[in-house]
Order: C-alpha cells, then sequence, then structure tokens
C-alpha cells in the first residue's frame, strides 16, 4: 500500500509544481485520448491502455484493457490459456468532467464515472493534467462494487478484479 501512496504523491507533486503550463486537458466532443500507465488492483502491479472519446462538454467515453503481473507455475497448454485470461481484464467506461465548468485553468481536468467490464463494475474517478496540447498525466481510482461474469470463489479461474480497488497512473496523449 506503501507503494500506491508514494505514486499518488509522486502525481500530486507533478500537478502541483508544473502550474505555469496552459493546455487544454478536456476539449468536450472533439476530444480523444489514448492513455499508458501503471496500474495496481488488490496489491498486484500490471499495466493498461485507454482510449477515450468526447461525447459533449461534460461526457466522455471510453475503452480499457487492464492487465495484472500474476504468476503461475502452469505448464499444460489449457492452463495457460486460463492464466492469461486470468491476468487481462476489458471493459468501457463513461466520465462526467467536472472542471470544464467549475474553473477557469483548463489544464486540470476531474472526472467522476462509472465502468463495467468482462470482470467487475464499479465507480472511479480521477485527474488528469495536460503539460502542453498533446500530452499529459493522468491518475485515475476504480473501486469494483461486485464481480460480473466471472465469480469471484471461482477455484479454476482467477478473478484478481472484482471487489479490489484499482489505482492507476500514467501517460495520455491527444490525438486529433
Amino acid at each position: 500500500m506503501r507503494t500506491i501512496s508514494k505514486q499518488v504523491l509522486v502525481l500530486l507533486i507533478l500537478i502541483t509544481s508544473v502550474t505555469f503550463v496552459k493546455a487544454q486537458v478536456y476539449d468536450g466532443s472533439y476530444d480523444k485520448k489514448i492513455m499508458v500507465g501503471y496500474m495496481n488492483v488488490g496489491g498486484l502491479s500490471g499495466g493498461e491502455l485507454r482510449f477515450e472519446n468526447g461525447l459533449s462538454d461534460l461526457i466522455s467515453v471510453g475503452v480499457s484493457i487492464q492487465m495484472a503481473a500474476i504468476k503461475t507455475d502452469n505448464t499444460d497448454e489449457f492452463d495457460k490459456a486460463f492464466s492469461f485470461l486470468s491476468k487481462v481484464d476489458l471493459g468501457s467506461y463513461m466520465n462526467f468532467h467536472l472542471f470544464q465548468s467549475l474553473a477557469e485553468q483548463k489544464n486540470i481536468d476531474l472526472f467522476l464515472g462509472g465502468f463495467v467490464s468482462f470482470k467487475s463494475y464499479g465507480l472511479q474517478g480521477g485527474v488528469k493534467y495536460n503539460f502542453n496540447e498533446t500530452i499529459g498525466v493522468y491518475g485515475n481510482y476504480s473501486h469494483s462494487l461486485g464481480a460480473l461474469i466471472f465469480p469471484v470463489d471461482d477455484p479454476d479461474f482467477l478473478n484478481v478484479f472484482a471487489n479490489q480497488p484499482l489505482v492507476s497512473v500514467g501517460i495520455t496523449f491527444n490525438i486529433y
């Protein structure tokens, strides 16, 4: 848990120390972003890739894929395939961007939303900060409220994403 705290602290320092750069984070219906980052779900590290598309000035939708680094010692080919599926989660989300109407600063974006994936569903919130028109950083906290398709207590299939908090930090790239 200390690793997560350090990462969140580093992200907050980045956000507060680079306030002299003016770049709009969320451009509404013309906004398209690719996000790549580190994630931690229930104490397991991994990576994530997200694509987000703005629908209006306040709403965006996106898809995400997360992969947790779970060490397994399966030698059977059939078990290896299920082991890979245990590590990966694919989902979609909707965010409501709050800071657009609340502040003058356009380089910070606070958002709240919900997500649904193959393995869980829940709520999320976070912050994005752009250094310029192309690149920025983000921090996201998601909390799963339950399992969706794959049960948590199945002994043959490990679902590490359900009923767990997920913290992610990474880099955003605006695409046009």
